[in-house]
Parts: C-alpha cells; structure tokens; sequence
C-alpha cells in the first residue's frame, strides 16, 4: 500500500507544479514546503509501522528499506 500512495502524491506534486493556478512563487514554495514535510512524515510513519530504517539513495532518486530498526 505505501508505493501507490507515494506515487500518487508524486503525481499530485507534479500536477501542483505544472498547474497555472498555483499562484504567486512564494505561494508555490509554501506548498512544497508542505508537501516536503508531509511526505517525511509519511516516510518516518512508514518505518515506524514496519519496524525499519527507510533511507534515501541518491542512485535511485528513491526511498529505500535498509534494514531492520536498531
């Protein structure tokens, strides 16, 4: 279940960025900023629940298990 919310939310950035509505820059900033915190959140809940550490490897541009929680 936590790859398809992932890639939703992707796409949903995407979708923010590319829109001509998002308004003023510094109004799109604050909603990646949102966006960013949300997404941690979710990453950290994420690990939690599965009792691991999820790290980010920059070969991939992705979020990956690393191993069981110390």
């Amino acid at each position: 279940m936590g790859r398809p919310i992932i890639i939703w939310r992707l796409i949903r950035l995407e979708d923010l960025i590319a829109s001509k509505e998002t308004g003023t820059l510094e109004e799109l900033a604050e909603k990646l900023e949102i966006n960013t915190e949300l997404t941690i959140a979710y990453i950290e809940a994420l690990a939690e629940i599965k009792g691991c550490k999820i790290e980010y490897d920059a070969e991939s541009c992705s979020f990956v298990f690393t191993g069981p929680k110390d």
